[in-house]
């Protein structure tokens, strides 16, 4: 009978816990897009009250911010999609014949 010989194999695989993370990076982004909907909401109701200088300066300053929150929220879906795609190596001991 020959002994067995013991060789690291190497196997990639994407961290079981990387899609945890991510889906918790989307539910943030779903968080997000919710309250940009509701500040386009606001946005809304005041375009319909609101005249003047001070509705064009305050729509100004304040539409970006719905921008930007949609950006944010579009960020952190990419960074779910790239934390799902990071690979490990890890080494498995196996046993072969010698």
């Amino acid at each position: 009978m020959s002994p067995l010989k013991e060789i690291l194999v190497p196997e990639t695989i994407v961290p079981p816990e990387a899609y945890g993370i991510a889906a918790a990076f989307r539910s943030e982004a779903r968080r997000v897009r919710e309250l940009a909907a509701q500040n386009r909401s606001t946005k809304g109701t005041l375009d319909g009250t609101w005249q003047g200088n001070s509705k064009i300066r305050f729509s100004g300053d304040f539409e970006p911010r719905i921008t930007d929150l949609d950006n944010y929220a579009n960020s952190l879906e990419d960074k779910a999609r790239q934390i799902e795609n990071i690979r490990v190596t890890i080494w498995k001991t196996q046993f072969v014949k010698a």
